[in-house]
C-alpha cells in the first residue's frame, strides 16, 4: 500500500497486566495500551487460578485482541512483534497446539510437590539445581 508505514510492536505480559507499545520507524510512540488483570476479573475473566496457574489461552486472546484493535486504527505494517514475559513458564499443548491445562509459571504454588518428585539426585543427573521457580 502506498500510505502504509512500518512499525514495531512490543508486548509485556506481566504478572498484573499486559502492555502493548507500538512505535514507528524513528521511535515515536504511536500507541500505548494496558489491560489490567484486575479489571478483567471484574468482567468475569480469571487469569490466575487458586494455585496461581495461568490461563494461557486467555492471555493469548487478550494479546490478539489488543493487536487487532491497534492495527485497525492505524495505517501501519508491523515489521516485528516482540513479547516479554514475567518469568519461566510451561504450557502443555496437544498435537494441534491447543493448551491442555493452564500455564505453570514461577508463581505456581503447587510446584513444590513436583520438585520433590524430581528426586534427590536431580542435580547430579542434570547439572541443574531443582527449584520451584522454574
Amino acid at each position: 500500500m502506498k500510505n502504509e508505514h512500518v512499525c514495531a510492536i512490543g508486548f509485556d505480559v506481566g504478572s498484573s497486566s499486559i502492555k502493548l507499545l507500538m512505535v514507528d520507524g524513528t521511535g515515536n510512540i504511536l500507541i500505548e495500551k494496558n489491560r489490567d488483570y484486575s479489571s478483567l476479573k471484574q468482567q468475569g475473566f480469571h487469569i490466575w487460578d487458586e494455585e496461581r496457574k495461568i490461563n494461557a489461552s486467555l492471555l493469548y486472546e487478550i494479546c490478539i485482541d489488543m493487536l487487532k484493535s491497534s492495527l485497525s486504527h492505524q495505517n501501519e505494517k508491523p515489521l516485528v512483534i516482540s513479547f516479554s514475559g514475567f518469568g519461566p513458564s510451561v504450557v502443555i499443548l496437544d498435537k494441534y497446539g491447543n493448551p491442555l491445562q493452564y500455564s505453570l509459571t514461577y508463581a505456581y504454588q503447587g510446584a513444590e510437590n513436583y520438585v520433590k518428585q524430581l528426586g534427590d539426585d536431580f542435580q547430579k543427573r542434570t547439572g541443574c539445581l531443582p527449584s520451584k521457580s522454574y
